[in-house]
């Protein structure tokens, strides 16, 4: 049966190998973290791909999320927690 550090353990071995990955490349990769958008997670997130859809009101920039403990989450820029932002304010 797989426990919580299981699974918390490979999550982080997965933001690493992304990570690693992106130190290959020509390019440098700038990590951009967030707090987790999950109402009851502090873990620290990163902001793995980024993209824009337009709606009537103007262009939506969208972000997708891997937090420490697992959690992904797809959401408006805007919705997602900076890590300056208490825990309590969250949506």
């Amino acid at each position: 049966m797989e426990t919580a550090a299981t699974r918390l353990s490979r999550s982080v071995l997965r933001v690493l190998s992304h990570v690693e990955a992106s130190d290959h490349r020509e390019e440098h990769h700038v990590i951009d973290l967030v707090i987790c958008p999950e109402p009851f997670c502090a873990a620290p997130a990163e902001i793995i791909r980024r993209w824009t859809w337009p709606s009537t009101a103007g262009p939506v920039e969208h972000a997708a999320t891997l937090c420490l403990a697992g959690h992904a989450f797809t959401c408006p820029v805007e919705l997602v927690p900076s890590p300056s932002a208490p825990v309590g304010a969250r949506f």
